[in-house]
């Protein structure tokens, strides 16, 4: 069986390796100033809960600015 593997990549302050284990933590945020733009840090909990059910995974890597996050679903 094969599977379905999406990524989505953005520019801009790289995520420090340390981070890269917590930020899928419910409530978990890098930046304690994202308090004040209405973000709980729940979106990357959620959307983990969401792979998980369907026996899939998800991660994220970071390299010289550039974040990726990548999800992979069983077929």
């Amino acid at each position: 069986p094969g599977a379905v593997q999406i990524c989505v990549r953005d520019n801009g302050t790289g995520i420090h390796p340390e981070d890269l284990y917590h930020i899928f933590k419910r409530f978990y945020r890098l930046d304690d100033a994202r308090s004040r733009d209405g973000s709980f840090g729940l979106g990357l909990s959620i959307a983990q809960s969401i792979v998980d059910t369907h026996h899939g995974r998800i991660w994220c890597e970071s390299a010289t600015g550039l974040n990726s996050f990548f999800v992979e679903l069983p077929q």
